[in-house]
């Protein structure tokens, strides 16, 4: 075979070259500027593939997809570029199918107004990227903020959702899965989020509400400082299995279930969670209520929580859970006395291994395995100002237990990404107590995180 000369191969990279950028021009950018609109200027032009950018400024308008995969992307951020519904119908629409393909990036979304999803409506069967956006000050029955219909699986990543209102379901946002129970659809994810100061003023799902998914997954989030009139101040999940790891449900309230009401679920895993600080107004779940649900509590720590009556950190009706290398202290219920777990009927169990718990009380369960616990302070750094990190004379350190042979699910890391175990064994609870080797020749052989430091 002939060897191609060095200004044949030159010859033949350059041909390359042009044929691949006049494939990438195929892609056109669509540049929007102040008194410019996104949808008539941008996205209604745009084709499958194309970009529009947003340049920085308050755009009064509604924007719609309109089933396009295009990247609708601001310029600079969200802080500086804000779409405006002006209290008519959903800021954003994505309700013709769209897919990965269509993607929403770096707006603040505001004063939306609709029957579902004042911020984002996604319909049925759409699977559309959110990404780093702010969706605040919106209002719906349904979704004050984000909305999914049937079958839906928007992927919600790195986003504010704080200051929305819904009446019935979901002041954050509503995931509406298949409206079946037997039939359940969609795989929300919602990653690296914040969701606080919504409300859910009739209903259930303060932070979130979930019903009949196939799959929801909560990731590295924080779910904070909601409210629900009815159930599930933090997060309401019903019929699906539910994946929450390695996030904080803090300070949100409800009539039942303070952080989380599970109800008809099919499997609830919690790994690396605090949840802290919630109440329930009502009498059941000052922490999570299970309701008819069976789930799996791995290295969480849940403490400070609150109900009138029964349950301050856990309620088990008709329902059975594994608790393993967690944390339960300090949740009160009747009369303000310590009660972390409460198995409420004879069709509740309880498997706990490995677990700091100070008190559980029984009223005709089964507490079908219990072994390797402690009852024992705790020692966290600053409870008073939220920090449940654990501090250098905590029992909690290396009492929990790394046999992944047993345990398969156990956690490589702890809440914030430090590697697990630092020690022997992993510690109990959501946050390793990190240890931090010092070089040799220091004045001390090791420095730890904790007592006033970070954890």
């Amino acid at each position: 075979m002939k060897k191609l000369h060095r200004t044949e191969k030159l010859a033949m990279l350059t041909l390359i070259a042009i044929f691949l950028m006049s494939g990438a021009a195929e892609a056109a950018i669509h540049q929007i500027y102040p008194g410019n609109s996104i949808q008539q200027d941008g996205i209604d032009v745009a084709v499958n593939g194309d970009v529009v950018i947003v340049h920085p400024g308050i755009y009064y308008e509604n924007i719609d997809f309109s089933g396009k995969a295009v990247v609708v992307r601001s310029l600079s951020g969200p802080f500086s570029c804000i779409i405006d519904a002006g209290g008519n119908g959903s800021v954003v629409t994505l309700d013709s199918g769209e897919g990965s393909g269509s993607v929403l990036r770096g707006f603040t979304l505001s004063n939306g107004s609709a029957q579902a999803g004042g911020g984002i409506y996604c319909g049925d069967n759409t699977s559309p990227l959110i990404y780093d956006c702010i969706v605040n000050q919106n209002a719906a029955v349904f979704g004050g903020g984000i909305f999914a219909g049937y079958g839906a699986s928007p992927v919600i990543r790195s986003c504010n959702i704080a200051v929305n209102q819904a009446d019935n379901y979901g002041g954050g946002i509503c995931l509406e899965g298949s409206g079946v129970q037997t039939n359940p659809a969609g795989r929300p994810v919602i990653t690296g989020c914040t969701i606080s100061y919504n409300q859910c003023v009739n209903g259930s799902g303060g932070g979130v509400y979930s019903a009949n998914n196939a799959a929801l997954s909560i990731v590295s989030s924080e779910i904070q400082y909601n409210g629900a009139g009815d159930k599930a101040g933090g997060v309401y999940c019903s019929s699906h299995t539910v994946t929450i790891r390695t996030s904080w449900i803090n300070d949100n309230h409800a009539q039942n279930g303070g952080a989380v009401y599970a109800e008809q679920t099919g499997f609830l895993e919690m790994i690396n969670c605090e949840i802290t600080d919630n109440t329930a107004l009502g009498n059941y779940g000052g922490g999570i209520n299970c309701h008819h649900a069976d789930p799996r509590i791995v290295n969480c720590t849940i403490a400070g929580n609150r109900t009138q009556t029964y349950g301050g950190g856990i309620l088990l009706y008709r329902s059975s859970a594994e608790v393993i290398n967690s944390i339960l202290w300090n949740n009160r219920a009747w009369q303000n006395q310590s009660e972390d777990i409460n198995i409420h009927d004879n069709q509740s169990g309880l498997i706990i291994h490995y677990t700091d718990v100070e008190v559980i009380e029984n009223l005709g369960g089964v507490v079908l395995n219990s072994y390797n616990n402690i009852s024992a302070d705790p020692e966290f750094a600053n409870p008073a100002s939220g920090d449940y990190g654990l501090t250098f004379g905590s029992p909690c350190r290396n009492l929990g237990t790394s046999d992944t042979g047993t345990y398969p699910f156990l956690p490589v890391d702890d809440i914030e990404g430090d590697a697990r175990p630092q020690e022997g064994c992993h510690d109990m609870g959501a946050d390793e107590y990190a240890v931090v080797i010092q070089p040799a020749g220091s004045m001390f052989s090791s420095r730890f995180r904790g007592e006033g430091g970070a954890h």
